[in-house]
């Protein structure tokens, strides 16, 4: 495969997508992220040539079993440019990924923080919109996807390479 940034995910099913969508965002002074990338972040994995060494660990060394999400209860910031929404419940879910890959993975930098983002502010200085609205869900979460994403002057493009079914007999 070819090189190109790398993360394992989840995507919030359809009805947890819909409370998202409910939320304003049209403020001209954030660049938003488009529904279809909307996802949370298990694992981030860099630039990788060896995309192909890591859907062949977490196809046949990864197990875990279903967990249960919890998204919100509202809009939050980070660095005062990231909007997102916070995601409670997957710790351990990120952990069995992080103990699948070590063997070809460098370890985590900083602590796993479970959030979806919802755009970046094209200003460092000012009040963020949607701080604070209110946006809670929560959904099981049964597989995570390998994602290749390539920057283009567009945004970023992403790829699932591969889906990874959790079971309860992990």
């Amino acid at each position: 495969m070819a090189t190109g940034r790398a993360f394992v995910a989840i995507y919030p099913p359809p009805e947890v997508a819909d409370v998202v969508a409910e939320l304003d965002r049209t403020a001209p002074s954030v660049r938003w992220v488009p529904p279809d990338q909307w996802h949370v972040t298990l694992r981030f994995l860099g630039d990788r040539s060896d995309v192909d060494s890591i859907d062949e660990r977490l196809r046949t060394t990864f197990r875990h079993e279903p967990v249960r999400a919890v998204l919100g209860p509202g809009v939050d910031h980070f660095d005062r440019q990231v909007l997102l929404l916070p995601v409670a419940g997957l710790e351990a879910l990120a952990t069995a990924i992080d103990e699948a890959l070590a063997p070809i993975v460098e370890p985590r930098e900083r602590p796993f923080v479970g959030h979806l983002t919802l755009g970046r502010s094209r200003r460092r200085t000012g009040r963020l919109p949607l701080v604070g609205d209110p946006a809670a869900a929560s959904f099981t979460v049964d597989s995570i996807v390998l994602v290749r994403s390539e920057l283009t002057r567009d945004g970023a493009r992403h790829e699932r390479v591969g889906n990874y079914q959790l079971s309860e007999s992990s």
